[in-house]
């Protein structure tokens, strides 16, 4: 109940406006740039070392669902949610459960692209072709380092 009182009150005014929303898009985008080009020189510097892999495509379905839209839609933490789970309101603006989700499904879609050879290395013949029985599909196998140059 005192929490409650607390976030109706005038006390509590962390509500993001337009211009909030605008200055955390430029710095998202700036920092998402910054870090795709670490990648690059990294991978530059680095010919015969390990290669690594800037993941993009996480901005794209987080449009349209930001902070300001329904419960249902948003994929961030609100400062009364924050308040509410962790006692402050340091989890404002970061990623829900929904967003996290989409966040490991990218992030999953391109360790399957980058890590794993999905395709099948011979073709498997069906165990009983008058039948028309489905082929077997292999398990995926690991991608040859030396074989991606």
């Amino acid at each position: 109940m005192i929490i409650q009182t607390f976030l109706n009150s005038d006390l509590f005014d962390l509500d993001l406006d337009q211009k909030d929303s605008e200055m955390l898009r430029r710095v998202g985008n700036s920092l998402n740039s910054t870090l795709e080009g670490i990648v690059k020189r990294f991978n530059n510097d680095e010919v015969d070392g390990p290669q690594w892999v800037f993941i993009d495509g996480i901005v794209d379905p987080f449009r349209g669902r930001g902070y300001c839209t329904s419960v249902e839609e948003r994929l961030f933490v609100t400062a009364s949610s924050s308040l509410v789970t962790q006692g402050d309101t340091e989890g404002t603006a970061h990623p829900n459960n929904k967003g996290h989700a989409i966040i490991g499904q990218v992030v999953h879609e391109h360790l399957l692209e980058h890590l794993v050879d999905t395709r099948p290395s011979a073709p498997v013949p069906p165990e009983n072709p008058e039948a028309g029985a489905p082929r077997r599909r292999q398990a995926p196998r690991p991608i040859d380092p030396e074989a991606r140059q």
